[in-house]
């Protein structure tokens, strides 16, 4: 089993092949994101049955402010990275995700 930090540097090296773009989905954000979904999809049938119920309101505001925290993150990570990557140490980063897991 590869180390938490193996992963990461393998992750950064990706990162750094493709020019500071995110990658695409992982399974795990797949299942995040089918979870955000799944809300917003009750906030609608919930909006359709009772118009004045306060929980498909609340809903709606979380799938919301969900999607702006992940679009304000994705976009700073995105400024910043010609920062991070004059700034990382490349030959620490191979030498992370190129060593054997004990």
């Amino acid at each position: 089993m590869k180390s938490t930090d193996q992963v990461l540097a393998e992750h950064l090296l990706k990162r750094k092949e493709l020019g500071g773009r995110h990658l695409p989905f992982s399974r795990r954000q797949k299942i995040g994101y089918s979870i955000w979904g799944a809300l917003l999809l009750i906030a609608i049938i919930l909006q359709n049955i009772y118009p004045d119920n306060p929980i498909a309101s609340f809903l709606f505001g979380l799938v919301i402010a969900s999607v702006a925290r992940d679009y304000a993150w994705y976009k700073a990570t995105r400024l910043t990275w010609q920062f991070n990557e004059r700034i990382i140490n490349w030959e620490k980063v191979h030498e992370l995700a190129e060593s054997k897991s004990e």
